[in-house]
């Protein structure tokens, strides 16, 4: 089962702010990491993006989901049951070209990725649906949490695009 937060992290059904894992970067935005920068240098920022992932869940939902692609073509989708609802995990794979991967690691860099906050959230809010957004180029791994729509428009528009990629995607079941 894929768990939420994290690649080893905690499972989808602690999703608390004190289940978040520290960002995994220096916390420092390297250079060429937004379209601000030097011309020229947000395509190639964006060819060393490797992977994208998004998870999606809520406190109390039967089901979250996690979306990771790859560079290599790679596209995989679980919803991740909830044994207290009796769901069980569902997995897909897919194909994404590699001019799809590399204009939505471009759209990351441009909306600003490497400079967003860990986490946005109503610090009053612990319940209602989530959002990880998860970019790994080469070791470094970085994500941004949202918590019901309190994340920059940038966030929200990141997670359109993906959404519609994966709305096209022909998914089948994978074993």
């Amino acid at each position: 089962m894929l768990m939420a937060f994290g690649l080893l992290g905690v499972g989808a059904a602690s999703c608390s702010s004190a289940g978040l894992p520290a960002d995994r970067t220096s916390g420092a935005a390297a250079s060429g990491d937004s379209a601000t920068g030097a011309a020229g240098t947000a395509a190639p920022a964006a060819a060393a993006i490797t992977e994208i992932e998004i998870e999606r869940g809520c406190f109390g939902c039967a089901t979250g989901t996690s979306l990771v692609l790859r560079h290599d073509g790679t596209a995989l989708y679980t919803v991740t049951g909830n044994a207290r609802h009796g769901t069980a995990d569902r997995r897909s794979r897919a194909s994404i070209a590699v001019a799809d991967f590399d204009r939505l690691a471009r759209q990351a860099l441009q909306q600003g990725f490497f400079n967003w906050q860990d986490s946005y959230q109503d610090p009053r809010l612990q319940d209602g649906a989530w959002t990880v957004v998860r970019l790994r180029r080469g070791e470094q791994v970085r994500q941004v949490f949202e918590r019901n729509g309190a994340g920059p428009q940038g966030f929200a528009t990141l997670a359109q695009a993906i959404d519609a990629w994966k709305v096209a995607a022909a998914f089948e079941p994978a074993p």
